[in-house]
């Protein structure tokens, strides 16, 4: 399993507190408040004006989306609501899509435990429906669903199977979207396998099947999907270049909602290269498209993104100033129940700042929330907090009975930067107490995660070395088939040029001989024909390249091409055919005198006058 790594600074630390921020992407952006209840009031005019059971059950999922994070049981209310209108429309393909996006609402909070079940269950109902009723592509979309469900899960041999029993549904069908969700999925799960080559040749499959579609909904999810893979692995360059390329993709078709993601995502991007002007640049637009779409509850995600950025950047102090400074995000974790996330956050700076007093408070107020409420990479993170709380003030065995929690929380999701940090702690802590038997275990085993995290540092570097030799191949082989369709272009342009010369030559020619006029018309006809659309053939790819597609250039560019090849067509034509057979006539008269003159001076010899 790909192991989750804690980078050096407090960033990730802290970023935990505000790992339900993120769900603002997906719940409507936050807690009740002016900006959310426009949203919500917007939703619900919208469902009191659906008349059919599709968009009434559409607008009620959407409520309930909208409510997941600041009210959860008018959230299920509106999911109840939602699978009774789809299971009274008898309707298969609406009832496995309730269920799907149920699923999604439950995934989408799978930090706090219980949900991820709840994804799982409604995962599975999707799947029977979808088999009870032979529907292929409601089947492979509700087994993508169950392998996202598997992977948070940690269980990625199980999610595999799921993903494979999708690719195969996708790829015998001709549903571009499926294809693409499907190969994505299939990345994401060899990615959490740690097989990040066959991951990025899945990623790259779903781009090319997107740009084959010309879908610029399927090419962003493509291009956001290949920004995370090489964040991976540390290659930000390319990484924002594809963050770029979706932010150009929804700013042309005025995505908004979209475009507020966009500048979050990059935004990290550009913190995860250590570019921290940029990265605020990215925020701060954020921010500023959310005043603009009048929801100031959005703010919520870039004032976290902001904050977390400083304390990225060792500016503690900076950092806690601009959190307190924004009451609206510390009150979105209280109005949601969330506090417990936010204490977590105050311990973890306050332990750094050295200020202990502070920091016991808000630890003891966050552990029982979290042994209760937190689940899997949260909650080690927690118990290595905690620890190294009890650490620096002192209180030794409490801090080894956190530091072993993290180590069996570690042990159970293959976790090695957990197994590694908590057996350095554990080696330290032992060795403070006297135990020396259990400080040497612990050391053998810090090394031994360690040396295992380098050996992963290494395979990271072999692997892009690799990702970049098979972009160079298929680069290459891009190349040789340009260079193979140039090259049986100018054969088959050489051709019609032969040909088309040719017809002159003919029609030339035609002009010594005695020939019905009429042919010479026919022929002068389809060869002028010929040339002009040649012309026309010729001019298409220069059109193009210049006006970019765009249709309205492309319609007057022609209008201004026939308007002058149009008329000198028909006068050209006009011209040579007249002149060829005028020749026609006067060298058949020119003959036929002769011939007369011949005879006449024939006559005279044999009879002299």
């Amino acid at each position: 399993m790909r192991p989750k790594r804690y980078p050096a600074s407090l960033a990730a630390k802290a970023a935990c507190i505000f790992i339900i921020c993120l769900l603002c992407r997906y719940s409507g952006k936050g807690q009740p408040g002016p900006g959310v209840d426009h949203l919500t009031d917007s939703l619900k005019k919208s469902l009191s004006q659906a008349q059919t059971d599709s968009e009434k059950n559409y607008w009620m999922l959407k409520l309930a989306t909208s409510y997941t994070a600041f009210n959860p049981e008018l959230s299920e209310d509106y999911a109840r609501q939602a699978m009774q209108v789809a299971e009274l429309s008898r309707d298969r393909k609406l009832i496995i899509n309730t269920y799907l996006s149920n699923g999604r609402r439950y995934l989408n909070r799978a930090n706090l435990s219980n949900y991820l079940q709840q994804a799982l269950s409604n995962f599975l109902e999707a799947q029977k429906m979808a088999q009870a009723n032979n529907l292929d592509d409601e089947l492979a979309y509700s087994y993508i669903h169950i392998a996202s469900a598997y992977r948070a899960m940690g269980d990625d041999d199980k999610a595999l199977k799921y993903n494979d029993l999708a690719h195969s549904i996708a790829a015998a069908g001709n549903n571009d979207s499926l294809k693409v969700t499907a190969s994505n999925s299939l990345g994401d799960t060899y990615s959490a396998k740690n097989e990040m080559l066959l991951a990025f040749r899945n990623y790259l499959d779903a781009l090319n099947i997107a740009e084959l579609s010309k879908r610029d909904e399927l090419l962003s999810l493509s291009c956001t999907t290949l920004a995370g893979f090489y964040a991976g692995i540390d290659d930000y360059d390319k990484s924002i270049d594809y963050g770029m390329q979706v932010i150009h993709i929804d700013e042309r078709n005025n995505n908004l909602y979209k475009l507020f993601d966009d500048y979050n995502f990059t935004g990290r991007l550009f913190v995860g290269k250590k570019q921290y002007d940029v990265a605020l640049q990215m925020f701060e637009k954020a921010i500023a498209l959310a005043d603009s779409l009048g929801i100031p509850m959005f703010k919520i995600l870039p004032y976290s993104n902001i904050s977390n950025m400083y304390f990225d950047h060792d500016q503690i102090d900076k950092g806690l100033a601009y959190l307190n400074s924004h009451q609206q995000l510390l009150d979105y974790f209280k109005v949601n129940q969330l506090g417990f996330f936010l204490d977590e956050g105050y311990g973890f700076i306050y332990t750094k700042l050295g200020k202990l007093d502070s920091a016991a408070y808000f630890y003891a107020r966050t552990a029982p929330q979290m042994e209760q409420h937190a689940s899997g990479y949260v909650k080690s993170n927690f118990y290595v907090q905690y620890g190294q709380y009890f650490m620096k003030s002192g209180q030794y065995p409490q801090a080894i009975t956190y530091f072993q929690q993290a180590r069996q929380m570690g042990e159970s999701m293959k976790d090695l930067n957990t197994l590694e940090t908590s057996s350095k702690y554990l080696d330290s802590l032992y060795r403070l107490t006297g135990d020396f038997k259990n400080a040497l275990q612990y050391n053998t085993d810090y090394n031994l995660y360690k040396d295992s995290i380098k050996n992963l540092a290494k395979a990271t570097d072999l692997l892009k070395l690799e990702v970049d030799n098979d972009n160079k191949r298929r680069e290459r082989l891009v190349k040789e088939e340009e260079e193979k369709t140039e090259h049986r272009h100018n054969v088959q342009y050489m051709g019609i040029t032969a040909g088309i010369a040719s017809l002159f030559i003919v029609m030339v020619m035609m002009g010594f001989f005695v020939v019905s006029p009429r042919t010479i018309r026919a022929l002068g006809f389809f060869s002028f024909i010929f040339l002009f659309e040649f012309v026309i053939l010729l001019a298409d790819k220069q059109i193009h390249e210049w006006t970019h597609g765009e249709p309205w250039k492309i319609l007057f560019i022609k209008i201004g091409l026939a308007a002058i090849l149009l008329p000198l067509h028909h006068w050209l034509e006009h011209k040579v055919i007249h002149y060829l057979t005028t020749r026609k006539k006067i060298a058949a008269h020119g003959f036929l005198g002769a011939g007369r003159l011949l005879k006449g001076k024939k006559a005279e010899t044999v009879h002299p006058a």
